[in-house]
Formats: structure tokens, C-alpha cells, sequence
């Protein structure tokens, strides 16, 4: 059988919420991955004003079902990186320290990954191109009230301040 994401709808209930994900049966079986990785450009005002570079990378793991895990991993030029691995459902928030994270469909080609922080909301828009092959769409917008995204710190966990944030290179793969 041919696993593709275009070849068969699969309906599932998710919190009482039927969403169509175009998946095919083996897939569903044996578990999708798709991987979407960027360079984030951050204009950090403080603790210490520069220009910083970093390599994010976010795999999801479709586990059959509305069943998936997410591993996050953001590198810094230096090389030193944090990682999280998270698990749970579609249309479901999963807890990550002070941030929720939801990934949910948003067609039948198309997932949405969520991650609403403190100060801003992150988006990565997912959209299969063929069997494997997908494009991504990474975005980024502060809460009303708020001048300035705030993360932590890759080497020390201290918050940062950033007044702008941008996405790069952004590329996106899927291994059925």
C-alpha cells in the first residue's frame, strides 16, 4: 500500500469535534513525522542589546488516531541547545513550563501548531505538498499590552527581550 498524505481521509473525533487530516492507512499505522526548521533572527533590546541567531526545529509525530508527540529543540550559534519533548492529542493544549502548545487541523492538507507564552503567540502553519513533501509558515505576534517578546536564555535560562523576531530559512520535511 502507498503511504501518502493525499490518498485517503480519515475522519477523527477529537474532543467531540470530527476534523478531517488527509493521512494514508499505513500511515495511521505506523505513525507520521513532520519536521519544520528555521533560523529565528531576534533584535534583543535587553538584558544587552545585539542581533541573535538561532536554529529551532519542531518534529511532530502523528501516533494514529488524534494521538501525536512533539519534540522542540532550539541551538544557539554557540552551539548549546534546550530541548522539550511534548505528548498528547490534537485540538488539546499541552503545558510547557509557562507556555501551552496546541496543535490542531486546519484542512485537510493543513496542521497548525499554537504555542500561546507569557508576552506573545508563536504559529507554525504546515501544509502538505505531496506524499513527502510539505511547506511551513512560521509567525509571531505579541499579546495586546505588550513591546517586547520575552524567552529565555539557551545558555542560562535568564529572560531575554527582544522587540522584533523574525523567521528564516524555514524548511519542512515529512517521513511517512
Amino acid at each position: 500500500m502507498r503511504t501518502t498524505f493525499a490518498t485517503l481521509r480519515r475522519a477523527a473525533w477529537i474532543g467531540g469535534i470530527s476534523a478531517t487530516l488527509v493521512l494514508s492507512a499505513a500511515t495511521l499505522a505506523a505513525a507520521a513525522e513532520i519536521t519544520v526548521s528555521w533560523t529565528e533572527v531576534q533584535q534583543q533590546t535587553r538584558p544587552q542589546p545585539r542581533m541573535n541567531s538561532v536554529s529551532k526545529s519542531v518534529r511532530l509525530t502523528l501516533q494514529g488516531g488524534s494521538a501525536i508527540s512533539e519534540q522542540f529543540e532550539a541551538r544557539n550559534m554557540r552551539g548549546r541547545s534546550r530541548s522539550t519533548a511534548l505528548e498528547g492529542r490534537l485540538r488539546e493544549g499541552m503545558e510547557r513550563g509557562r507556555s501551552t502548545v496546541a496543535w490542531r487541523v486546519g484542512d485537510s492538507k493543513t496542521l497548525v501548531r499554537t504555542a500561546s507564552l507569557p508576552q506573545h503567540t508563536m504559529t507554525i502553519r504546515v501544509r502538505t505538498l505531496s506524499d513527502t513533501s510539505c511547506e511551513a509558515a512560521v509567525s509571531y505576534h505579541l499579546k495586546p499590552g505588550f513591546r517586547e517578546y520575552r524567552m529565555r536564555s539557551i545558555r542560562d535560562g535568564q529572560p531575554l527581550y527582544m522587540s522584533s523576531i523574525a523567521p528564516q530559512q524555514v524548511t519542512c520535511s515529512v517521513r511517512p
